[in-house]
């Protein structure tokens, strides 16, 4: 009898079913199937996407106002995202990998789109990374991303985002000590990384292009905001990581998109490398074997945790950035930034 009704009204009463069941309502025939999938517009997918309830489309910040909005696309992906991001530590091991980036790159591309004001996409964000093991077990998530370089990529930039706060639980000492361990490591800093979180990916005439290394990044991330929690810190989150969310981003300039110009608070650590250097053997930044020192206090070219625990000393040190006018002048992919103190 649902044959006979208009279109229209099938549809309106379809906006009050979950976008899985109307799913399977596509799958009872072939008119039904038409009508979700074939419909030459997109009035139903548009409904039960804003429902779930996501912010909406045309008010993201990157959107094109010219451009239409593939609300079914859009919807089916972050659905697609929604389960695949959950899975459990043996079934995502299974899966494909390419399917898996697309997944958690899907929840990166979500907050990106999110309005700063009274955004939705946040919760279902929230939700979402949750109830992955990715950013709940500490434990599963470096052997997961053992054997899988660009994944374990994507996964360290989205733990960088929220994946702290989530696996924070009684582990934040565990969590600080890695981090140290990564970072006061010397051997992770070589031409190769620039000397820096970064990893080397190509070369263009004869000039090195290096990426930031998220998991470089992940361990730094730790060390600030474990380090310094008796310290101010500057709001941090996902809340925080929307575009445009940051003070005064709607005054910034045209050709500033990153939100580069500005006073920046510089994290320095002051380390006493004659203590380092002078009391402590050094070695290739290895862990200490079974059965010697605890990792904590092993020796090591990594500065020593024990050393890093208890005589680092940091100010955040105010410093004005801008974009230089040859930059702004010329059409170079290279952002160059001029620092002043």
């Amino acid at each position: 009898m649902i044959g006979i009704l208009p279109t229209e009204l099938v549809q309106q009463a379809l906006v009050f079913c979950r976008p899985r069941d109307v799913a399977a309502f596509s799958q009872t025939c072939r008119q039904s199937r038409a009508l979700v999938y074939e419909s030459e517009d997109q009035f139903l997918w548009r409904e039960l996407f804003l429902a779930v309830p996501f912010d909406d489309l045309t008010d993201s910040p990157d959107q094109d106002t010219k451009s239409s909005c593939d609300w079914k696309s859009e919807l089916q992906a972050r659905l697609r995202a929604e389960t695949l991001v959950t899975l459990s530590y043996d079934d995502m091991r299974t899966r494909d990998h390419d399917a898996i980036s697309n997944a958690f790159d899907t929840l990166t591309r979500v907050l990106n789109s999110t309005p700063p004001e009274e955004p939705k996409n946040l919760r279902w964000v929230t939700s979402t990374a949750a109830r992955s093991f990715v950013f709940s077990d500490y434990d599963h998530f470096p052997r997961f991303l053992s054997n899988a370089q660009p994944i374990h990529q994507l996964l360290a930039f989205s733990w960088d985002l929220w994946g702290l706060n989530m696996s924070n639980g009684g582990l934040g000492e565990r969590i600080l000590d890695d981090a140290r361990y990564f970072v006061y490591n010397l051997s992770k800093y070589s031409a190769k990384s620039n000397w820096g979180a970064f990893c080397w990916t190509n070369s263009e005439g004869g000039t090195p292009i290096y990426m930031a290394n998220w998991e470089h990044i992940k361990h730094c991330v730790a060390i600030l905001l474990l380090h310094g929690k008796d310290f101010e810190q500057p709001p941090h989150g996902l809340r925080h990581a929307v575009a445009y969310s940051a003070p005064d981003s709607h005054l910034r300039a045209s050709d500033d998109w990153a939100g580069v110009e500005g006073v920046w608070l510089r994290d320095v650590c002051f380390l006493d490398y004659t203590t380092l250097f002078g009391t402590f053997t050094i070695c290739c930044g290895c862990p200490s074997p079974k059965g010697s020192f605890p990792r904590s206090q092993c020796a090591c070219v990594n500065y020593s945790l024990l050393c890093a625990r208890y005589e680092r000393y940091s100010s955040p040190l105010p410093m004005n950035t801008g974009i230089s006018p040859h930059t702004r002048e010329s059409s170079s992919k290279v952002l160059r930034v001029s620092r002043s103190w």
